[in-house]
């Protein structure tokens, strides 16, 4: 009876110590594969974008390859203007005008 008990706690050990090997050894991969939202939102800054409609709330709407994004800003902007991104409030863009 001891000898199955210890067994069991043998093969539990083995399985959790595969399973910890396993997460280490693939974590630089699966961050490579899944990337972060963080990560890409920095990417925006400085971008410079055109502002294409201003919707009720007097936010604007950009487009960033292809996807539409709000942006907010002090500044009077219009339709077509150009403004530059220099900030995030959440997944709300900061802009100003150039």
């Amino acid at each position: 009876m001891y000898i199955w008990l210890g067994v069991l706690i043998f093969l539990v050990f083995t399985v959790i110590s595969f399973k910890i090997l396993f997460i280490i050894l693939t974590r630089k991969f699966t961050k490579k594969v899944r990337g972060t939202k963080d990560d890409h939102i920095e990417t925006l800054r400085g971008r410079l974008v055109q502002i294409r409609k201003i919707n009720k709330e007097n936010k604007f709407e950009v487009s960033i390859d292809g996807k539409y994004w709000l942006g907010t800003s002090d500044d009077n902007l219009k339709i077509g203007d150009n403004a530059i991104i220099i900030g995030f409030n959440d997944l709300i863009l900061i802009l100003k005008k150039i």
